[in-house]
Parts: structure tokens; sequence; C-alpha cells
């Protein structure tokens, strides 16, 4: 009987353990050579789907512990070029933010 009793405080203990939220985690610091790896392949994925012909990431700078900017460009002809600047940033739980901005293009 005592088994028994066991069994189920344990088994009622652990469903109050697993009704409680998981906390997230703090971010976890990134280098340059994980984010521009990381920004590759998300402009590389972005091209698949926008038609682009190619693209490039360049010139990474580390601005704090978990955030790299990187400048790139990608185009879809010959005269057709964009550059942008990329932000890659660090947030909870190992996940990774992209930020796209300063987009010029050179229509020739």
């Amino acid at each position: 009987m005592k088994r028994i009793l066991i069994l189920l405080a344990l088994i009622f203990a652990g469903m109050a353990l697993a009704s409680v939220p998981a906390q997230a985690g703090p971010p976890t610091p990134i280098g340059i050579a994980e984010a521009k790896t990381a920004a590759k392949k998300y402009v590389h994925d972005f091209c698949r789907e926008s038609n682009c012909r190619g693209s490039r990431i360049k010139d990474c700078v580390s601005k704090t512990a978990y955030r790299v900017d990187c400048e790139g460009l990608y185009g879809k002809g010959r005269k057709d070029i964009c550059t942008f600047k990329i932000s890659v940033q660090a947030i909870k739980d190992r996940q990774i933010r992209f930020n796209i901005f300063n987009v010029r293009c050179e229509n020739g």
C-alpha cells in the first residue's frame, strides 16, 4: 500500500512540475563566423524565393556580444545589383533574429 501511495505521489509531483511553464534561457553570445554563416544561409534562402542570381555576405563586425552586423549584396542580373546591411542578433533559447536594412539597388 505504501508503494502505491509513493508512486501516486511521484506521479502527481511530476505532473505539477510538468505544468510549470518553461523559462527561456538567456541569449548565448554569437561570434562573427557563426553570424556570417547564419546570414549567408538566410540570404541564400531569400534569394531562392525572390529569383536572385547570387548573393554575398562580407565585412562582418561585432557590435556587442549578442549582435553582429554584416554588409552584403545580391543580384538578379549583370546590371541589377543591390547592397544591404544585415544584423544578426542572438535572442533567448539559442534563437537568432535577422534584420535587413539600408538596401540600395543600382538598376543599370
